[in-house]
C-alpha cells in the first residue's frame, strides 16, 4: 500500500511540475524589462487602484539610474540602485508641489517608493517590497499603438499635415492654424 502511495505522490508531483512549465513560459514571454518600461500602479498598500492613464506611473531610466514618474498630479524624480537578488533602493524621491485632489494617496505612493528594499516580477507585473512586505503592484503600460495614417506612434501624428479634428489638410506652418485651433474655432462658431 505504501508503494502505491509513493508512486501516486510522484506522479502527482510530476504532473504539477509539468503543468507549471507552461505558466513559466508564458511569464517569460510577457515579462517586460524593469528598466525602460513605464509601469502603472494597480495596487497600493493592499488597496486596488484604478488611476487615470497618466497618473501613478513610474519608469526606471538607465541613464544615471534615474526614476521618473507621476503621482496624482505631481511629477516624481528619484535615483535608484539595483543589487543582488532583486534588491532595489529608491533614494531621495522628490516631487513637484502642486495641490492634488488626492494628496494622501500620492504621499502614500511616494512613501512606498522610498521604503522599497527589493522587487519581483511576474509576467508584465512589477511588485515592490519592503523587507518582505508587499508595498505596491504595477502593471506594464502597453506600448503606444502605431498611427496608420502617419505610420508612427500617436505623438508623432500631431506633426502630420492632416487636421485631426476635421480630417482635412492643415494650413501651412507659417503662422497658420493648428488642428487644435481649428477645432476650438469650430466649437466657438456653433
Amino acid at each position: 500500500m505504501k508503494f502505491i502511495y509513493r508512486i501516486s505522490s510522484i506522479l502527482l508531483l510530476a504532473a504539477a511540475i509539468a503543468g507549471c512549465c507552461n505558466c513559466r513560459s508564458i511569464q517569460r514571454k510577457t515579462r517586460k524589462p524593469l528598466v525602460g518600461t513605464e509601469w502603472q500602479l494597480i495596487q497600493l498598500g493592499g488597496r486596488t487602484m484604478q488611476p487615470a492613464e497618466e497618473q501613478y506611473t513610474i519608469c526606471f531610466m538607465a541613464e544615471e539610474n534615474r526614476l521618473t514618474g507621476v503621482g496624482d498630479c505631481n511629477r516624481i524624480m528619484a535615483s535608484y540602485r539595483l543589487g543582488e537578488d532583486r534588491a532595489l533602493t529608491i533614494e531621495n524621491p522628490a516631487t513637484t508641489r502642486m495641490l492634488c485632489p488626492d494628496d494622501a494617496t500620492e504621499r502614500a505612493f511616494v512613501e512606498a517608493l522610498s521604503a522599497t528594499t527589493h522587487y519581483d516580477m511576474d509576467g508584465p507585473t512589477l511588485m515592490l517590497f519592503s523587507k518582505g512586505d508587499l508595498l505596491a503592484v504595477f502593471r506594464a503600460k502597453p506600448e503606444p499603438a502605431a498611427d496608420p495614417v502617419a505610420g508612427t506612434t500617436g505623438e508623432a501624428a500631431a506633426d502630420t499635415d492632416i487636421d485631426a479634428v476635421a480630417g482635412t489638410p492643415k494650413e501651412s506652418s507659417n503662422g497658420a492654424h493648428s488642428a487644435l485651433e481649428v477645432g476650438v474655432e469650430a466649437v466657438e462658431a456653433k
